[in-house]
């Protein structure tokens, strides 16, 4: 067998020849052994050429996840997410949900950043006008270290996942339970409790229920 190079050399050269099936198996073969999010990027991409968009959004939120931010990996999930969702879907998303996706797509130096302006402007106005008040250092303590833990609050409540495949939603974590609602291929979610081989989905609320965990792509 050869090297992870030379496999990758390989599906290049299968996706320039117009394989692109091929380029997909040879590039989750270098998945197998390395993960980056020039991979998933690669790997979107090359879905999405296939026509497997559900997919190909699936690993170009991997590729953002592991930090690709690249205008190309940007551009391209926009395509996919257009092929995906339908303006029924888009009219199911609350404003809840519209916040609650916002937040989970935030890098996390985001956060940081965040929490260090609130810390200095707070600095300036607490020093100037309460230096003395412990009260209000603790306030500002508080709200720092609250923004900063917000990722793992997020992470508490739930992780992102795409729908892989058109599936059904049940009321219960069995299929004994009556099914709910049908979730289109390629959705985005925010899935939380796990019980068996399902698991629950919390947003979009409209989509709200159970359903396979093998039905989805865990971000």
């Amino acid at each position: 067998m050869g090297s992870t190079n030379d496999i990758s050399d390989t599906w290049q050269v299968a996706e320039t020849d117009g394989r692109i099936d091929d380029a997909i198996k040879l590039l989750l073969d270098v998945k197998r052994t390395e993960s980056s999010g020039v991979i998933d990027y690669n790997l979107g991409t090359l879905y999405l050429q296939s026509g497997d968009y559900a997919s190909g959004r699936f690993y170009l939120e991997k590729a953002l996840k592991e930090g690709f931010r690249v205008k190309e990996v940007k551009e391209n999930l926009l395509w996919a997410r257009a092929k995906v969702e339908s303006t029924q879907t888009k009219n199911f998303l609350t404003v809840g949900d519209k916040a609650i996706f916002g937040l989970y797509e935030l890098p996390l130096w985001a956060f940081s950043s965040f929490a260090m302006v609130i810390l200095i402007a707070g600095f300036f106005v607490f020093f100037r006008k309460w230096r003395r008040s412990l009260p209000g250092w603790l306030a500002l303590s508080s709200l720092v270290f609250f923004i900063l833990l917000f990722p793992k609050l997020m992470a508490i409540h739930g992780v992102e996942a795409v729908a892989i495949e058109s599936s059904i939603v049940r009321e219960g974590p069995s299929a004994v339970y009556p099914v709910s609602v049908e979730i289109p291929t390629g959705l985005k979610v925010i899935v939380g409790t796990i019980n068996g081989d399902y698991v629950r989905i919390r947003h979009p609320k409209a989509f709200s229920g159970w359903i396979e965990k093998k039905r989805l792509g865990f971000l």
